[in-house]
């Protein structure tokens, strides 16, 4: 079964989420963002040239070595390497949707659902990475991908949900309701009622609404069919908090923290969970 991976799942706007992200970041520093200009420029039918006109000289040397090199092999296998190589160079620019292009070239040639979801799923990071018009194509790109997938198996519960997703965080680029996406998710539970990947859905959206017993219930499903799904205890951590009920928050996010790679990290939330048991945050 695949779970919807970070940042797919959309993770709740509130502290403890924040907090344990943070803590799980590595303890680089993070250089300097370039200023974008002429953010204008950056409409939905150029937002590669707007990428490339950002990229220094001899970024722009190796992304022009890479296309001409890409275009010159004819090599399926060979094209596929160049391609990964090309996603992983706009990735380094943090220019995720002709990152995503990349992957979609290769999705083409492969045609599997493995290669569709990698390019659904990083346009959806583009998705919600962007604020600009460049956001709608980020979201049209990830909904194709998924509904390549749907192209050949109508039933298939990864690819429903994952649509699902994106109709309802795009509600109102797409001028649909959220409700169709509710939909979606809640027709896959209806074919398997332990698909973790639409409960937790459901559940953060029951969250974000403001129906917390509702999200509780959505999450405590899925801990009960896999106890190890790290990130439900977080979820109910943080609705808990939501609810103003730290004493619980604090409780799960206690439990969270036995899936911490490390023991500083693990001190770190100690530290935070104690504040809300103070109610100090």
């Amino acid at each position: 079964m695949r779970y919807l991976k970070r940042p797919q799942i959309i993770t709740l706007s509130v502290a403890v989420v924040a907090v344990v992200l943070l803590l799980l970041l590595p303890r680089t520093k993070v250089p300097e963002s370039k200023v974008e200009t002429d953010i204008s420029k950056a409409l939905s039918s150029d937002y590669l040239e707007f990428a490339i006109q950002n990229l220094s000289d001899s970024d722009l040397k190796s992304y022009e070595n890479l296309r001409n090199s890409i275009e010159s092999t004819a090599d399926p296998l060979e094209k596929i390497g160049k391609l990964d190589s090309l996603s992983k160079f706009w990735d380094s620019k943090n220019e995720f949707l002709p990152a995503a292009d990349a992957l979609y070239e290769i999705a083409l040639i492969i045609e599997d659902k493995p290669s569709y979801f990698i390019a659904g799923d990083k346009y959806f990071q583009a998705f919600t990475s962007l604020t600009d018009e460049r956001k709608s194509t980020a979201l049209k790109k990830a909904m194709s991908a998924y509904e390549s997938v749907l192209e050949k198996n109508p039933e298939d519960p990864e690819a429903t949900t994952s649509l699902a997703v994106c109709y309802i965080e795009g509600s109102a680029i797409l001028g649909e309701a959220p409700m169709k996406g509710i939909g979606m998710l809640r027709k896959v539970l209806e074919k398997d009622p332990k698909n973790i990947n639409a409960l937790i859905n459901l559940g953060y959206f029951s969250t974000k609404s403001g129906q917390y017993e509702k999200a509780i219930e959505r999450f405590k499903e899925v801990l009960e069919i896999d106890p190890g799904f790290a990130d439900a205890y977080l979820y109910l951590s943080e609705t808990y908090l939501q609810m103003g009920n730290n004493e619980e928050a604090a409780n799960y996010l206690d439990k969270y923290k036995n899936f911490l790679p490390s023991n500083e990290q693990k001190q770190q939330l100690d530290v935070y969970i104690e504040k809300i048991r103070n109610n100090n945050i």
